[in-house]
């Protein structure tokens, strides 16, 4: 097989080209192994798209060089129960027919999936070997770090996923070294790359407006409310001293979330000081990210926060705004503290609210972080460098000679 010839295929995901960290990271492998010169298609079998949230798009289509297709005939999920679980029917039958279609044009080349269902591995690894194509898992996440308040079912799909899961695929794709040295103690032989996360410095690049506020920003989701709690608890220690200072929080929740976050904020008595913005267009997210005077990304010392390696850390280093973390996970292995990043040493409100008064002493040397953090982004996060580190990887495996086996 050669580089213009091979085609990929992604599965396992849905609500391509729009959504959160996943989606993104799909959206930037894709671009990556585009830019290597590899065909791309992503194949989205569910309809997850609110008609609520007026996003217009087709149900087939390509978008910066990546073709993707709903096979439901429609990416809108229906409000209905019945039509929604039809159209769930309909999409699986026809993904299964354009892989078929795809098998007789000899399209069908090397499958990437991201999914945290057992059974839906156990799905495309014996559809692969039917179809005899590569089977590659996008692995960003260590699911028994999900098992804390999950039902019966649930917890054994990750029983399942974390025993068998790894050992049907022909290769893996770990974001973090966490799951790389999990990935060779639950195997006795493997194939894996580890890819970080991606950026696209392009659209960091452009020219932006120049806002004269002075504020922190966290942006993320309320499913993380104990990280947001403890960016409350710094700011309210921060706020009273810098009373010009303003703390903005781009989030996304429920109407309940939203309620016990308003508060959250007015416990702390820090009400005029905390602007919160929902559903900004990509433009807007990116101005505000340059101009912060600080980019707030607490990881808290859990399993689920040291495997996985937030999509935002790219983001916020990219806009070239310092950025205030800690010493979890894989910011040891990129970033310095003080160079690259202002980094607490533990998870701790007071280490993290020292690093926030470096900022509002040291403005300038802030802003030397911030630009060094971009060009480490730069260096080891664009999606094009690691798209030809990927595109190398898949290169290596022999269609004719693999099987169920890792190759």
């Amino acid at each position: 097989m050669t580089n213009k010839k091979l085609h990929i295929i992604y599965l396992g995901s849905s609500g391509f080209p729009y959504g959160m960290a996943s989606i993104q990271r799909l959206k930037l492998i894709s671009k990556g192994l585009v830019y290597a010169g590899f065909n791309v298609s992503v194949i989205n079998n569910r309809s997850p798209i609110y008609k609520e949230d007026t996003i217009i798009l087709a149900p087939r289509g390509n978008i910066e060089g990546i073709d993707y297709i709903y096979t439901a005939g429609t990416p809108y999920r229906s409000n209905t129960f019945v039509k929604r679980n039809a159209l769930k029917l309909y999409g699986l039958l026809n993904e299964f027919i354009l892989l078929c279609k795809l098998n007789k044009k000899k399209e069908l080349d090397v499958a990437i999936i991201s999914t945290m269902s057992f059974y839906a591995i156990l799905y495309y690894s014996i559809l692969s070997k039917f179809f005899k194509f590569i089977v590659l898992l996008n692995y960003a996440e260590y699911i028994t770090g999900k098992r804390a308040g999950a039902d019966m079912l649930l917890k054994f799909n990750y029983y399942l996923f974390d025993k068998y899961g790894l050992k049907l695929v022909n290769g893996l794709i770990p974001i973090s070294s966490y799951l790389v040295d999990h990935i060779e103690n639950a195997l006795q032989a493997g194939k894996y790359i580890k890819v970080p996360i991606l950026i696209d410095n392009d659209k960091f690049n452009s020219k932006t407006d120049i806002l004269e506020e002075k504020y922190f920003l966290y942006c993320g989701s309320l499913g993380y409310f104990e990280v947001i709690e403890f960016i409350l608890e710094a700011f309210a220690v921060i706020s009273p001293e810098n009373k010009d200072y303003k703390l903005y929080l781009i989030v996304k929740g429920t109407s309940e979330q939203f309620v016990l976050l308003n508060d959250k904020i007015a416990q702390r008595r820090i009400n005029g000081s905390v602007i919160i913005f929902t559903n900004l267009p990509e433009k807007d997210l990116i101005c505000y990210y340059k101009n912060a005077r600080a980019l707030l990304i607490p990881i808290r010392k859990t399993v689920q926060d040291i495997a996985r390696f937030p999509h935002k850390i790219g983001e916020y280093l990219a806009s070239g705004s310092p950025v205030i973390t800690n010493w979890e996970g894989e910011i040891k292995h990129y970033l310095e503290d003080g160079y690259s990043a202002l980094i607490a040493q533990g998870y701790d409100v007071n280490e993290y609210v020292d690093k926030m008064r470096d900022v509002i002493k040291n403005p300038g040397k802030a802003k030397i972080i911030g630009e060094n953090g971009k060009n480490i982004a730069g260096a080891q996060f664009d999606y094009r460098k690691q798209g030809k580190r990927l595109a190398k990887f898949i290169s290596s495996f022999k269609k004719d000679t693999c099987s169920s086996q890792i190759c």
